[in-house]
C-alpha cells in the first residue's frame, strides 16, 4: 500500500492546528485506506468471466439454452436447441401462470429437459443465466423457496433418464437469443415448437454478437 499525503488548501491552517488534530486527521485517512484495501481483497475473484457470446457443444453434443419473459398476464419459457456447429435444430415455448421470474426460469428449465426427453436428445448441455436456479438443479437449493424447488425435483427426476447431461450458467448476453424468442412468442402468440424459418434471424441470433 503505497504512502498517504494529507493535502491542505490553506497552509496557514497548519500552524493553527496543534499536533494532536493533525495526528487525528492522518488517522482517519490511513483508516480509510487500510478499509478500502480490506474490502478490495476480500472480494469475491472468479477464475474467468464468463463469454458474453454464445459458443457451441462440442461435437456430438446438443446444447438447449433456455429462458423466459415474464409478464403479469403470463409468462413464457422458450428452449432453443442447437447442434455443434451453431445450427439450431429445434425451438419450443410454452405458456405459464407464474409471474415470479425465479420460478418461471425453473419452469423454463424443466420444460428444456422435457424436449430433451421427447426429441430422444443424448449429450445435453443445459444452459441458461439464472445462476440460483442452475445451481439448484445441482443440488445446492438452500434459500430456494418450495414453488422453486418443487420443480427442480421434477427436473432432476427427468435428467435421469437423459444419457449424458451437463449444466451451464453463462451471462444474460450469451442467453440473448433464447430470451428473444420467448418475448417473440409471447407478442405473436406462438406456443409449442416453433417453425425458427418464421422468426426474424436477428431475433435468433442476438446472442452470437456482443452487444454494444
Amino acid at each position: 500500500m503505497g504512502s498517504t499525503r494529507v493535502f491542505f488548501d490553506d497552509y496557514s491552517a497548519v500552524a493553527r492546528m496543534n499536533l494532536s488534530m493533525v495526528l487525528e486527521i492522518i488517522q482517519v485517512v490511513v483508516n480509510d485506506r487500510v478499509a478500502e484495501f480490506v474490502a478490495a481483497r476480500e472480494q469475491p475473484r472468479s477464475a474467468s468471466l464468463p463469454c458474453p457470446t454464445w459458443l457451441p457443444a462440442s461435437e456430438g453434443w446438443i446444447k438447449i439454452n433456455m429462458d423466459v419473459y415474464v409478464q403479469s398476464s403470463g409468462s413464457i419459457t422458450a428452449a432453443m436447441v442447437r447442434d455443434h456447429t451453431g445450427k439450431i435444430i429445434s425451438a419450443f415455448a410454452n405458456r405459464v401462470n407464474f409471474t415470479d421470474a425465479q420460478v418461471v426460469e425453473a419452469a423454463s428449465l424443466l420444460d428444456g429437459i422435457r424436449l430433451a426427453l421427447d426429441q430422444n436428445y443424448n449429450y445435453v448441455v443445459l444452459e441458461g443465466d439464472c445462476s440460483q436456479v442452475y445451481q439448484g438443479l445441482l443440488g445446492d437449493m438452500e434459500n430456494i423457496g418450495w414453488d422453486v424447488r418443487s420443480l427442480l425435483l421434477d427436473s432432476q427426476h427427468f435428467l435421469q433418464s437423459i444419457g449424458t447431461w451437463e449444466v451451464s450458467v453463462i451471462a444474460r448476453s450469451a442467453n440473448f437469443g433464447a430470451h428473444n424468442l420467448a418475448k417473440w412468442c409471447y407478442n405473436n402468440n406462438a406456443l409449442g415448437f416453433i417453425n425458427c424459418n418464421l422468426v426474424p434471424g436477428s431475433v435468433l441470433c442476438m446472442d452470437l454478437h456482443v452487444p454494444f
